[in-house]
C-alpha cells in the first residue's frame, strides 16, 4: 500500500471517527475534573458536618471513583461498545482491592497520629496537615511547612498531644529564700482552682521541688484539656506574677560568689 493510500485511509478514519473521539475526550476530561472537584469538596466540607478527616477522605475517594466509572461507561457507549464488560472488570478490580486491603491492613504500619493532631516529631512541634503513603506534611507553629518521610516517623519518637484527652500542666517557679512558702502555695492553688479550664479531678497540687542556687524551686500542677494546655499555662503564669507581686513574694535571682585573692597570697616567697 502506497503512502497516498495510507494518507487517504487515515483521512477517512479521521473524518469518520474524529468528532466521536474528540467528544469522548471532552466527556472524559469533564468527568475527571468533576471527580477531582468532588473529592476536594468532600474532604473540605464533610469534617464540618462532624465527620472525621480520614472518613471524609474515604468518602471523597468513593464519590470520585463513582464519577469516573460513570464517565467511562458513557464514553464507551458513545463509541458503540458494550460497557457491561468494562463495568464487570471494574467491579472485579474493586472487589480484589477491598479483599487485599482487608487482608493486608493488619500487616501495614499505622502512623501514630491523624490529620489535625498536634504532634512533636524530631524536635518539630506543629499540627499535621496531611498524610499519604510516603510523607507527612506538618505545619509548625512558626509558620513553616515541613515534609517528613513516613519511614523516619515510624522509626523515631513521636509525641501526640491529642492521643489522650487531658494533659498535666506544670507551673514551675523559683522564689527567694525569704519568701513565705505558705502564702505562695495558697495563691498558686487558688489561681489553678479558679481557672476555667483546670479540671477538678485530679485536684491541683503544690510541691516544693528543691533548694536551688537562685532560690526555692516550687511547682503547681494541674490537669487541663490538652487543646487548652498552652493557653492555660500562659494565663496561670501571668496571674502568678501579678499575685506574687501584690503579696510581696519575691522571685529568686541568680547569685554568683566572686572570691578575690591578691597576687601576694599566691607567691610562696611571701
Amino acid at each position: 500500500m502506497g503512502i497516498e493510500a495510507q494518507l487517504k485511509e487515515f483521512s477517512d478514519f479521521s473524518i469518520t471517527y474524529g468528532p466521536l473521539v474528540l467528544k469522548d475526550l471532552a466527556v472524559l476530561l469533564v468527568g475527571l475534573v468533576a471527580a477531582r472537584l468532588a473529592f476536594w469538596l468532600c474532604k473540605a466540607q464533610l469534617p464540618r458536618l462532624g465527620m472525621t478527616p480520614r472518613s471524609a477522605t474515604m468518602a471523597g475517594v468513593v464519590v470520585a471513583a463513582l464519577l469516573i466509572a460513570v464517565t467511562l461507561t458513557y464514553c464507551l457507549r458513545l463509541m458503540g461498545l458494550d460497557p457491561r464488560l468494562v463495568v464487570r472488570l471494574m467491579l472485579a478490580v474493586v472487589i480484589t482491592l477491598v479483599v487485599l486491603a482487608f487482608l493486608l491492613k493488619p500487616l501495614l504500619p499505622n502512623l501514630p497520629f491523624k490529620e489535625g493532631n498536634t504532634v512533636q516529631i524530631e524536635g518539630l512541634f506543629g499540627k499535621v496537615e496531611a498524610t499519604n503513603l510516603f510523607h507527612t506534611r506538618l505545619k509548625t507553629f512558626k509558620g513553616r511547612t515541613v515534609f517528613i518521610p513516613n519511614a523516619r516517623i515510624l522509626g523515631g519518637t513521636v509525641v501526640n498531644f491529642h492521643f489522650t484527652p487531658n494533659l498535666r500542666v506544670d507551673l514551675d517557679v523559683t522564689v527567694s529564700y525569704q519568701a513565705d512558702l505558705g502564702k505562695a502555695e495558697e495563691i498558686m492553688l487558688r489561681i489553678m482552682t479558679e481557672h476555667e479550664h483546670v479540671l477538678p479531678k485530679p485536684p491541683p497540687r503544690f510541691w516544693v521541688l528543691r533548694f536551688g542556687d537562685s532560690g526555692v524551686e516550687i511547682s503547681g500542677r494541674c490537669w487541663v484539656p490538652n487543646v487548652k494546655a498552652f493557653r492555660t499555662k500562659v494565663e496561670c503564669y501571668k496571674s502568678i506574677k501579678a499575685e506574687f507581686d501584690r503579696a510581696g513574694i519575691p522571685f529568686g535571682r541568680a547569685r554568683r560568689a566572686v572570691l578575690l585573692q591578691s597576687a601576694e597570697a599566691d607567691d610562696p616567697r611571701v
